[in-house]
C-alpha cells in the first residue's frame, strides 16, 4: 500500500497530525530551504514499509576495507540484530525518540521524521581502557520508498570512541527518499569523533538531522561527506551545555550531473570557554548545486569563546553553482570568532607549471583537486575510513 506523506501522518495519530500542521511546508518562501523545490516529496505517493530484504553479501560489500569493533545495522529504518556485531562495551534499547533540544525552524519534515518515534534506537557507549570504532550501516531499498529512522548515541563520561554512519541504498532504490535523525549526547570528559557517509542511488534522496549536545570537558568532532544522491541535505547542530567543550567540524561538498547537495551548519556557544573549529571544502561540475550555510552563535553569557569557519569552493565547470552563507551572531564581548568564504575556478597558472613539467593535463587536474581537499581528510584520525571516502571522490574527480 502506497500513502502520501500526509496520509502517513494522519495514520501516526491525531497529536501527529495537528503538529505537523502547525509547522510550515519546506519551500523557497523559506530562507533555509530555498535552493530546491520539495512540493513533489509532498504529492507523490510512497512505499512505507517495504517486503525487501537486504543480504550478508550487500552489507560485507558496503565495509569492505574498514575495521570495526561493532557493527550496528538498520534496514529501511528497521535495527536488524542478525546482521550486527554488538561488543561489551555497547548498549543498545528500543526506547522512544525524544528530540535533545528544540530546534528554531522546524518542518513538517522534522515531524515525519520523528512520527515514528517509538521505533527509535538508544545507543549506549560505554568508556573502556582503549578508542573503540563503531560502525552504523543504515540500507534503504525498494522503488519509492519512504524510509525514516531515528538514533540517540550516549557516549559516557570520560569515554573515547569512533563512530562512523554509512547510508547506502540498493540498486533497487530508486526514487527513494530517507528522512534520519541521529542525535549525539556526549557526557562530561568524553571524546569522540562521528562521521557521517551518504551514498544513495543518483535518484534518490535524504534529509539527515545531526545533532550533537556536549558537556563539560568534551571534544566532539563531525565530519560530512554527502556522496551521491539526487538531494542530499544535512542539518547538523551543536548544542555546548558545559564549559571548556570543543567542537570540530569537517565536510566536502561535490554535487555533480544533475546532483544537490546541502549542508547546514549551526553551532552553539551558550557557555564560556568553548572553541568551535569548521572547515568545509567544495567543489561543483556540470550542472550540480551544492549550499552551504553554517551559522556560530555566541550567547550573552560566553564569553571567552574561540571560534572559526572557513568554507572555500572550486567551481569545475560554467553552470555548475555553490551557494555560500557563512554567519557570526555573537552577543558576548571577550570573544575571538572570524569566519571566510570564497569561490573560484581551478588554477590555471598551477595546471600551466605542471604541464610544463610533464604532466598531463587531466593528471594535473586530478593532483589539484586531491591537494584542495586533502587538509580536510587528513583530519579524519581513522585512515581506512579516510581511504573509503576518498576512492570514491576520487571516482567523480576521474570523470572531469
Amino acid at each position: 500500500m502506497t500513502h502520501t506523506i500526509e496520509q502517513y501522518i494522519a495514520e501516526c495519530g491525531d497529536h501527529v497530525l495537528h503538529a505537523f500542521s502547525a509547522l510550515p511546508r519546506p519551500s523557497k518562501k523559506l530562507e533555509d530551504w530555498k535552493f530546491f523545490t520539495h512540493t513533489e516529496w509532498f504529492e507523490s505517493k510512497w512505499n512505507i514499509s517495504t517486503v525487501y530484504e537486504v543480504t550478508p553479501d550487500f552489507i560485507h560489500s558496503q565495509l569492505q576495507g574498514i575495521d570495526y569493533d561493532s557493527l550496528v545495522v538498520f534496514h529501511n529504518g528497521e535495527f536488524l540484530m542478525q546482521y550486527s556485531k554488538i561488543s561489551d562495551f555497547l548498549k543498545i534499547s528500543n526506547q522512544e525518540y525524544k528530540p535533545i533540544f528544540e530546534s528554531k525552524s522546524l518542518t513538517q519534515l522534522d515531524i515525519v521524521h520523528t512520527a515514528n518515534a517509538k521505533h527509535g534506537v538508544n545507543i549506549r557507549i560505554a568508556n573502556t581502557e582503549q578508542s573503540n570504532h563503531i560502525v552504523l550501516l543504515s540500507v534503504v531499498s525498494g522503488s519509492h520508498t519512504l524510509c525514516t529512522a531515528s538514533h540517540t548515541i550516549h557516549v559516557e563520561a570520560d569515554t573515547q570512541c569512533t563512530i562512523t554512519e554509512i547510508i547506502v541504498s540498493e540498486a533497487n532504490a530508486t526514487e527513494s527518499l530517507m528522512l534520519s535523525g541521529t542525535q549525539l549526547i556526549c557526557n562530561a570528559g568524553s571524546v569522540c569523533e562521528y562521521t557521517s557517509i551518504q551514498k544513495l542511488h543518483k535518484t534518490s534522496s535524504i534529509v539527515q538531522n545531526i545533532a550533537v549536545m556536549q558537556l563539560q570537558e568534551t571534544t566532539a568532532t563531525v565530519h560530512a561527506y554527502p556522496l551521491s544522491g539526487a538531494y542530499n541535505r544535512t542539518n547538523m547542530s551543536a548544542y555546548k551545555q558545559g564549559t571548556q567543550a570543543h567542537t570540530n567540524v569537517y565536510g566536502i561538498l561535490f554535487p555533480c550531473t544533475d546532483e544537490h547537495i546541502e549542508l547546514y551548519t549551526n553551532i552553539y556557544h551558550n557557555v564560556p570557554e568553548c572553541e568551535t573549529n569548521e572547515q568545509i571544502k567544495g567543489l561543483g561540475k556540470d550542472n550540480g548545486q551544492g549550499v552551504f550555510s553554517g551559522l556560530i552563535y555566541v550567547a550573552k553569557d560566553a564569553q571567552k569563546t574561540r571560534a572559526a569557519q572557513s568554507n572555500k569552493n572550486i567551481l569545475l565547470s560554467p553552470t555548475a553553482k555553490i551557494h555560500s552563507k557563512p554567519q557570526l551572531e555573537i552577543y558576548a564581548d571577550d570573544v575571538s570568532c572570524n569566519h571566510g568564504s570564497t569561490t573560484g575556478q581551478i588554477n590555471r597558472e598551477a595546471l600551466w607549471y605542471m604541464q610544463a613539467r610533464g604532466i598531463d593535463l587531466h593528471k594535473a587536474t586530478e593532483l589539484l583537486l586531491e591537494g584542495f581537499i586533502n587538509d580536510v581528510l587528513e583530519t579524519m584520525s581513522n585512515e581506512q575510513v579516510q581511504a573509503y571516502i576518498l576512492s570514491h571522490i576520487d571516482t567523480k574527480i576521474a570523470e572531469i
